[in-house]
This record gives C-alpha cells, structure tokens and sequence, in this order.
C-alpha cells in the first residue's frame, strides 16, 4: 500500500510542479496525467510512478525556491557618478557592510547626473544619486512617474564654485564677461545662488553654455573668463591658468544638496530593500567620523587616487549623516523650503528659465524609523 494519498500527493506535489514551471518557464511537453490548468490530478499513480514523479517535484521545486531567492537577493541597481560625495558608496562593495546588512548592489557609471536621473525615471536602474536641483529639472516622465527622495548623501560646502581668469579678483568683476555654465545642470544652479549672494543680476553676466570639459578648454584658451566647476578640477583650473577662486559654495548656505532617489512606485515594493541600504550608508558615514584614513584607503585603491586627494576633496562637502537627514527629511518643513528657494532662484535666471518640477516625494517617517533603528555594525 502506498505511503501516500492521492490527496496528500496532490495537496503537495502539484503546486511545486506548478511554481517550479511557472519560475523558469519551462518549455516541456506535459505528461498526459498533468492538466496544470484543473485543481486536481485525476489518474491514480503506481508506486514507481509516484516515487518518479515526485522526486522530480522535490528537484524542480527547489530549483523554484531558488529562483525565488535569486529573484529576492537580485542587486538594487544605482546610478553613480564621479562625485566624491557619492563614491564613499563604493567603500561598503571592499568591505562586509553588504553581506552583513544583506544587500546587493550593482553601481552603474554615468558621466553625467540628469542621464542617471533620467534612466531611473524610466526604471531602467532602481535608484540614482542626483541633486535635488536634477530631480527637479522637467521631464516627459513626469507625466506617469514620481520621483522620491530616498535620503541625503551630502550638501556641497566649498567643493564647488567658480573660478576666473586674471586680472579677475570677484565676482562683480565678472560684468559683461563670459561666464561657462550648462544650462540646466547643478552648474546653473551653482552660478544662480552666486549672484544671489552678491546681489548682482543674471544678466550682468554673459552666459555661455558649454558642459564642463568644454567650459574647462574654453578657460584655458582665454576663449571665456569664468566657469563654474567642482573639486579637484576647480583648483586644478585655477593653478593652470594663474587665476583664483572667486567663489565657493562654502560662502553661503547652498541649496546643492546630494541625494540618492527612486521611483515611488518602487519604493512601495522595496522600501525594506532601501531601509537596509541606507543603514548601509550610515554604516559608511560612521567609519567615515571614527576611521576616514581605513576609508579613503580602501577608496583610493579602487579609483586609483591617493587617500589624501580623496579627504582633501571630501572636505568640500558635508557628510550625509543622521543630524543632517532628521533634519532635512525628517520633517516635512526642510526639504520643501529648499524646493521653494530653488525654484525662486530659477525664477530670477534670466537664461535657461523653466518651470521646475516641484511635486516630489519624501517620507519622514522612512527616515526617522530607520534612523531610530540603525545600530552601527561591529
């Protein structure tokens, strides 16, 4: 007599098959006594059969339980650029943050932020670090697709800035010259929140627009006078061509602030993917404040720069730490004054003037629960 039922056997064996085909999406041809669209398996097996077939469903169902797992564990997929505010990530990758905090995490390169902004918008990555300044920036995406902030990497604090050719001491010099920024990139907003802060116009400069490399030839041919950039090519500028500094963001109270963002319909899905993410980030942050030399060194093999550039270049930002997030994102007030004052500024630009977009989301309580839950790893 049979050990089994046909009831057991169906209670168990049938749904394996089922998930384990439906996992892989076998391409088989069905044995005549399955009928994977009825509830029952109506023949009765002999034991030979049944000790086949079922060790078979024991095969294919861990398969499927691994699919499932793979499926699971699958890596969160950021966008990244060079900006040292970002790479620190890339010390969690060297080290046992992720394995201890059971994240996956594949960084995908992009030269240029509103790229990485946009393929996240589109799902092509799971997540990107941008600024609040690029998430803004209008988009056909839009239409269907909320952007939503995740947490804040940094706030740039003298890692950007402007710099100018001799005889030019001031950014009031700068009047009626030309003066490289992209339109519509942070170097925009950078040049923006320098007027501001003079209390000059936009249209006291001439605003030629060119990316960062070309604005970088353009200075050192004597073609332009000023351009907007960021460390270390900022002081790198200004050593060659034997001019200065005539601006950082280090003068005021800026509004570059660093962020890593994704989809709300994703965050929805896999906000306990992202909250064990960014316990990862905090976990960066505070080998950062107790060891930064273990840091920049393990960063410095990977970019093939030497730890002391690295700290150098980091000092021009402040760290995304738990202060600085509760205080931004932890209460709804921080982030939408920013958003307004961006949008002020952009209304004062007499070049490149848009409607941004403003409709952002945000949740305080991700970030006061999953910093009230956040213990650093041993």
């Amino acid at each position: 007599m049979s050990l089994y039922s046909r009831s057991d056997f169906n209670a168990w064996f049938y749904p394996l098959i089922k998930a384990s085909i439906t996992c892989y999406h076998l391409s088989i041809s069905y044995h005549p006594f399955l009928n994977l669209n009825d509830q029952h398996l109506t023949p009765l097996f002999s034991r030979q059969k049944f000790l086949r077939y079922g060790a078979l469903g024991i095969a294919l169902a861990m398969m499927g339980n691994g699919c499932h797992e793979n499926e699971e564990s699958s890596p969160l997929r950021i966008g990244i650029n060079d900006w040292i505010g970002y790479q620190i990530i890339r010390y969690a990758q060297q080290s046992h943050l992720l394995k201890q905090r059971q994240v996956a995490l594949d960084l995908i390169y992009f030269s240029n932020l509103q790229d990485a902004t946009r393929a996240m918008l589109n799902g092509a990555l799971d997540a990107a670090f941008t600024t609040l300044w690029d998430l803004m920036q209008p988009s056909p995406y839009h239409e269907r697709v909320k952007p939503m902030i995740l947490w804040i990497a940094d706030i740039s604090h003298g890692s950007d800035g402007i710099v100018a050719r001799p005889p030019f001491q001031s950014l009031a010099d700068l009047k009626g010259k030309k003066v490289g920024v992209k339109f519509g990139t942070i170097n925009q907003l950078i040049l923006l929140e320098a007027i501001a802060l003079h209390q000059l116009s936009a249209q006291d400069l001439i605003w030629i627009n060119l990316v960062d490399d070309v604005a970088v030839d353009q200075i050192i041919q004597g073609a332009i006078d000023a351009t907007v950039t960021w460390q270390p090519r900022l002081g790198e500028v200004a050593q060659r061509i034997g001019g200065k500094i005539i601006y950082t963001t280090a003068q005021t109270r800026s509004l570059v602030i660093d962020l890593i963002a994704t989809r709300q319909s994703l965050f929805a899905e896999k906000q306990d993917h992202f909250r064990r993410l960014f316990w990862v980030w905090l976990d960066i942050i505070h080998v950062l404040e107790k060891s930064p030399d273990t840091l920049f060194s393990a960063l410095g093999q990977t970019l093939q720069r030497s730890p002391q550039s690295l700290a150098t270049d980091y000092q021009g930002v402040t760290p995304g730490d738990q202060r600085l997030n509760r205080e931004i994102l932890g209460s709804p007030t921080a982030i939408a004054s920013a958003i307004e004052k961006i949008t002020k500024l952009m209304n004062a630009s007499y070049y490149n003037h848009k409607k941004l977009y403003t409709d952002l989301g945000y949740d305080a309580h991700f970030i006061n629960s999953s910093l009230d839950l956040w213990t650093p790893l041993p």
